[in-house]
């Protein structure tokens, strides 16, 4: 995450502080507070609907869009704990005078979009949930969201709503509308997506690579980065995420590798067939191949190859630097690109390769990075793509054995995920036992 776009998120939050400052020498203090936490709510959510339009620009601004959605996530958690804390101060101000009948409609209806909200972000965070069932709640999400500002617009409030203040806080309010709007109504009408066509599979066990031509233009991207994909396959049309597997071509190809990992994917692997058409949206994400003569270590967990062979495929020797990658696979047999990186690695001569079973090996370790790699390991740049467990635990162990904590250098693998609140469970849980 980039830390520009944390400070603009910050000042936002920070911009309203004077304006309630000035209100508390007139009314009571907690109602201010309460009051504060409502606007920073209204002000969380409508950047975090914002910052789910993939409008070009913002991964400048925060880093990646595996980084904007983590933000998105924590924005909306930041949100429902400001709207609890608000719902439980009391917020009403006597001397406001008597509700009209649309006041108390506002507050009725502040209630519903509160615990819409609240069960919308608990499926979010419950990832036992199908994805589907999440998919389709989550589009939800702005619905509440457009009750909360029409209980913002006519509940009582310290502050008239076109002052100011009351128009700094509804612009949020506003920019989140529109964006929700955007994403649901319009973003797969527009002619912004690319055409392809998918020109041949390459099949592998439980996988599948899918190489694709345009039909006009095409998009352009980097090595590493992912686009989303609707495919015109019966309940495959709506666009999911996948990371592109081979670098910019002059054609604009695109291939991606997909693995049956249930649901969407399972069905994705088997109803593919040359001549389906496809919408391209994209291309997101800023995971590069590190700069520089310096040693390199790869870190690719099943399907996280993906953005690897993107990169493997454009080396030329001689290359930047040495680079050692490791594949860590369940199983060899029909493990993706097990074949083809293996020729790369004998054209190219300071590129390595290491297949790590886990299965039989068990998982891979930091102590055996080390081992590889020894004195040279604090001037070593890990890339890393896979789960998040194994993520966490290779760099505590690899910062402890001497990396640079700038030198671990990661994609988020999972778009959805949790807050951690099964491992927060786990730790109080292991302090009272």
């Amino acid at each position: 995450m980039r830390i520009s776009g944390l400070l603009l998120v910050c000042l936002a939050f920070a911009v309203p502080v004077p304006w309630f400052f000035s209100l508390s020498g007139d009314f009571p203090f907690g109602a201010i507070v309460s009051q504060y936490l409502a606007a920073l709510a209204v002000v969380a959510l409508g950047i975090g609907q914002f910052l789910a339009a993939r409008v070009p620009g913002t991964e400048v601004l925060f880093g990646g869009l595996d980084r904007i959605y983590v933000l998105h996530k924590w924005l909306a958690v930041f949100a429902l704990v400001c709207l609890g804390l608000h719902d439980v101060i009391n917020a009403d101000i006597d001397s406001l005078g008597r509700a009209t009948g649309l006041m108390d409609t506002a507050k009725d209806v502040g209630e519903v979009a509160f615990y819409g909200l609240l069960i919308l972000a608990l499926i979010s965070v419950t990832l036992f949930i199908p994805y589907p069932y999440w998919r389709w709640s989550h589009r939800y999400i702005g619905v509440f969201f457009a009750l909360g500002v029409f209980h913002y617009l006519f509940v009582q409030k310290p502050f008239d709503t076109l002052s100011p203040l009351g128009l700094y806080i509804l612009g949020f309010g506003l920019l989140g509308l529109v964006s929700y709007l955007y994403m649901v109504l319009l973003y797969a009408r527009l002619p912004g997506p690319a055409r392809y066509r998918v020109a041949g599979l390459d099949a592998y066990a439980g996988a599948c690579e899918i190489i694709m031509q345009p039909l006009n233009t095409g998009i352009r991207h980097r090595p590493g980065q992912f686009a989303f994909f609707g495919f015109d396959l019966p309940g495959l049309s709506e666009v999911h995420p996948f990371t592109i597997s081979a670098g910019p071509e002059d054609g604009r190809e695109l291939r991606i590798c997909v693995k049956a990992l249930g649901g969407y994917t399972d069905e994705l692997v088997a109803g593919v067939r040359e001549g389906t058409k496809v919408r391209v949206f994209g291309a997101f994400g800023r995971f590069r191949m590190p700069k520089g003569n310096g040693p390199q270590v790869w870190i690719a967990a099943g399907i996280g190859i993906t953005p690897f062979m993107a990169w493997a495929r454009g080396l030329d020797a001689p290359n930047s630097g040495p680079i050692h990658l490791y594949y860590v696979v369940r199983s060899v047999e029909g493990a993706p690109f097990l074949g083809e990186l293996a020729a790369i690695a004998g054209a190219v001569p300071d590129f390595r390769l290491t297949v790590h079973n886990s299965t039989t090996q068990g998982r891979l370790t930091a102590a055996q990075l080390v081992q590889d790699h020894g004195s040279q390991m604090s001037a070593v740049s890990v890339s890393y793509c896979g789960p998040v467990a194994l993520r966490k635990q290779l760099f505590a162990d690899l910062v402890a054995s001497g990396l640079k904590k700038s030198r671990f250098h990661y994609e988020e693998f999972e778009i959805r995920s949790g807050i951690g609140l099964l491992a927060a469970a786990d730790w109080i849980l292991r302090r009272f036992r």
